[in-house]
């Protein structure tokens, strides 16, 4: 499925990312667009996947019991956009999600 058909389908992208964040998101959001800055997504709410991004992407190595919380964001409720979407050029094992 392309980028284009999912957004057209209306289907969810989960952004995981340290509980320590959250106040600032909800006070802020998330910003789009920023340069040298983004969004991190992934299209799976597979807890196996968001323990993988968590355990081996975000987790600070010194904090016992970090916690994360998982965004869930809509292409209609948040204006994303094909244009708005690029792949993940890394090796990491969850760049194709």
């Amino acid at each position: 499925m392309t980028v284009q058909e999912y957004i057209d389908k209306n289907l969810p992208f989960y952004h995981i990312t340290p509980a320590k964040n959250r106040d600032s998101i909800l006070k802020d959001g998330l910003h789009k667009g920023v340069k040298y800055d983004a969004v991190c997504v992934v299209r799976s709410d597979d807890f196996s996947v968001l323990y993988d991004i968590a355990s081996s992407q975000l987790s600070d190595l010194n904090a016992e019991n970090e916690k994360f919380i998982v965004i869930r964001l809509l292409p209609s409720k948040h204006d994303i956009k094909a244009i708005d979407v690029a792949p993940d050029n890394v090796t990491d094992s969850t760049s194709p999600l």
